[in-house]
């Protein structure tokens, strides 16, 4: 099911199995108990050769605008981009240590990196 911008969403899901497929997601079930970040995003690969874009998000994860899906994907109208990364920002019920781990990691500035770790800021 090619979705907006021709994406094909594929759902890794241990837990809701049978709202994925009612949403029209590809789905590949992984136990919980062989759940790994990194090895899934992996999978993802390789299981998708044909794309060109990944989109890495987590089970909890509440998009801040209609346009956050947009807003990652437009630096890639730029050749030299090889990967863009959102800001995670608290939930509205984030503990004070979820709440600072948030905006202690995630800067309110975006910084455009260039080769040589030298960064531009840009808001």
């Amino acid at each position: 099911m090619p979705g907006k911008h021709g994406c094909h969403p594929v759902r890794f899901d241990f837990d809701s199995l049978a709202k994925s497929i009612a949403l029209g997601y590809r789905v590949h079930r992984i136990p919980q108990s062989e759940f790994n970040y990194g090895a899934t995003r992996q999978l993802a690969l390789t299981l998708c050769p044909d794309a060109d874009i990944f989109i890495y998000m987590t089970q909890d994860a509440i998009l801040a605008s209609p346009d956050s899906i947009a807003n990652l994907l437009h630096p890639f109208a730029d050749e030299k981009v090889g990967a863009v990364c959102g800001r995670q920002l608290p939930h509205a019920d984030a503990s004070p240590l979820a709440f600072h781990a948030r905006t202690f990691n995630y800067a309110s500035v975006s910084v455009d990196q260039i080769p040589g770790g030298r960064g531009k800021a840009r808001h």
